[in-house]
């Protein structure tokens, strides 16, 4: 799995009762929208500057760069947003001061442990060819470090349209440094690690940019006596810091260690750990279309995440198995309606975007891990159900235990042997067996502690729509020997359909569906 830039801002704190905070939300809510549309651009389009091989190694420093720099990035946002949200107006400038010079520290050190451990972790994948690419990437985890904050103050302090506005000129600059630098280098001296290292030169120059635009709207505060300690500052950001640690294994664990293994395979035949790269970026670019349902789950729980929270404080049990089963099914129709096209047409979606020679490598691994993207998309409505709910400590064992799952699985499948497509084959087949058995697990754990969960009937019926619709767009395609990119689109569209008309045959869906999504939406009661 795969995500490698920092979530757009995390969602606004405190009251959302004002029609103020009401704009708010709904800003960050269109930014973190064009977060995931430019970051789609991005990774089309730097496959098509780098090539294959360059998007691949591009993919593998990037996923090191990111377990280091996502965690600080979500802990350092909670942190400040939580310390300034709670605090007077007049103690605000004092105690952004503070939590920005403890940052600051972090950010260093931190930076300084990544550049000294780059050409070790370099080694160990296999990509020594990578390490100046990792070095590089050292400045960009010290500027998140400290650029981080800055969005944690603005959300902290309600801005939340300056800290829209910010996020999206951060994904656009970043966009536009990565592409730029590999452009200027590819058009001078043509592809290679050299234009890896270019790319990631410009997301360094363009993270800086942002971070002196940060500054200029938040400023630093003022010195004084804040109250805060560095201890009781720790205490709050370190388990949050631990659990997006954990996440974010959890998303580079199969693409690392396949990078690790097809770099094994290479040196025991005697070639360069450059020719593993080809076969990373296809996997990645299978990555791209199959993490596109846990991205539109995510959007549900801003919807969910509240209403669950308010039922739970208020002591209404029955509102909140309601809503868990409701929220819970929902999310599987949604999850099944792109499931279908993801397995109908694997192949020609990813030529649709990356290109013939990522589709050829890429498309094998594709259907098996669409099938345990899926499983982490419901994983991750649960856990944040959990979270809601306040049980924090049952959602950390979750994503640890799908972490240690996934991981122990792909180790598993890395020595079967093997150097070619069928490694990335094998990778996505254990990526996906463990994400189903934690997703099986969590809802048993979900069940335990409210008393509802997905209902097994309406998973099975589900799930018979979803391998129908697919098999039958794929099987008729094959037998009319049809391909293209208009076959692509058409495919895609009648799987979806199909599996909405099975959906109706095996009376899964029917207009009281329409009414529970209003009431979801609407904060009215179903029926």
């Amino acid at each position: 799995m795969t995500q490698a830039e920092p979530p757009a801002g995390a969602p606004p704190s405190g009251p959302t009762g004002s029609a103020a905070a009401g704009r708010g939300g709904a800003a960050i809510l269109g930014a973190k929208l064009y977060f995931v549309l430019i970051g789609l651009v991005q990774q089309i389009a730097l496959k098509a500057v780098l090539g294959l091989a360059g998007y691949g190694a591009y993919s593998t420093a990037q996923a090191v760069a990111s377990i280091t720099y996502n965690p600080v990035v979500q802990a350092s946002i909670q942190g400040v947003s939580r310390t300034l949200a709670g605090a007077e107006d007049a103690a605000r400038p004092q105690l952004l001061r503070k939590t920005l010079g403890l940052h600051a520290l972090w950010a260093v050190l931190l930076g300084l442990a990544f550049l000294a451990l780059a050409g070790p972790v370099a080694q160990l994948l296999g990509a020594g060819h990578l390490i100046g690419s990792l070095r590089i990437l050292a400045g960009v985890v010290v500027v998140y470090g400290l650029y981080a904050p800055l969005i944690g103050a603005l959300n902290g302090q309600k801005r939340f349209g300056s800290q829209a506005l910010l996020d999206v000129a951060a994904a656009t600059l970043r966009t536009i440094g990565l592409l730029l630098g590999a452009w200027l280098f590819v058009r001078a001296s043509g592809r290679g690690v050299g234009a890896v290292d270019a790319s990631n030169t410009g997301f360094a120059v363009a993270s800086l940019l942002v971070l002196f635009t940060a500054l200029a709207i938040t400023g630093v505060g003022r010195a004084g006596s804040s109250g805060l300690t560095a201890a009781a500052y720790a205490r709050f950001t370190l388990p949050v810091l631990g659990g997006q640690f954990l996440l974010n294994i959890l998303f580079q664990a199969d693409s690392l260690l396949l990078r690790r293994f097809l770099g094994e395979a290479a040196l025991g035949q005697g070639l360069a750990p450059e020719t593993a790269d080809p076969l990373v970026g296809a996997y990645r670019a299978a990555q791209m279309f199959c993490f596109l349902p846990y991205q539109l789950l995510m959007s549900v729980t801003f919807v969910l995440f509240p209403l669950l929270a308010e039922a739970k404080g208020r002591g209404r049990d029955d509102e909140v198995r309601r809503l868990v089963r409701g929220g819970l099914r929902l999310g599987t129709l949604a999850t099944g309606a792109l499931l279908t096209a993801l397995l109908a047409v694997p192949s020609g979606l990813i030529e649709l975007v990356y290109g013939a020679d990522a589709a050829e490598l890429g498309a094998p691994a594709m259907r098996p891990l669409a099938l345990g993207l899926c499983a982490f998309a419901l994983v991750g409505l649960i856990t944040s159900a959990l979270n809601s709910l306040g049980a924090q400590a049952a959602s950390l064992k979750v994503t640890a235990l799908a972490a240690l799952l996934v991981t122990a699985f792909c180790f598993a499948a890395g020595y079967r042997g093997g150097s070619g497509p069928e490694l990335l084959r094998h990778v996505a087949l254990a990526t996906s067996a463990g994400l189903i058995t934690t997703a099986a697990i969590s809802q048993g754990v979900l069940q335990r502690l409210v008393g509802a969960t997905l209902e097994w009937k309406s998973l099975l019926r589900t799930s018979a729509a979803v391998a129908l619709a697919s098999f039958l767009t794929a099987h008729a395609l094959a037998q009319l020997g049809w391909s293209g990119e208009l076959v692509t689109l058409l495919g895609g569209t009648l799987s979806v359909g199909l599996y909405l008309g099975m959906l109706a045959l095996l009376r899964e869906v029917d207009r009281r569906d329409l009414t529970a999504l209003q009431a979801l939406l609407g904060r009215r009661p179903a029926g």
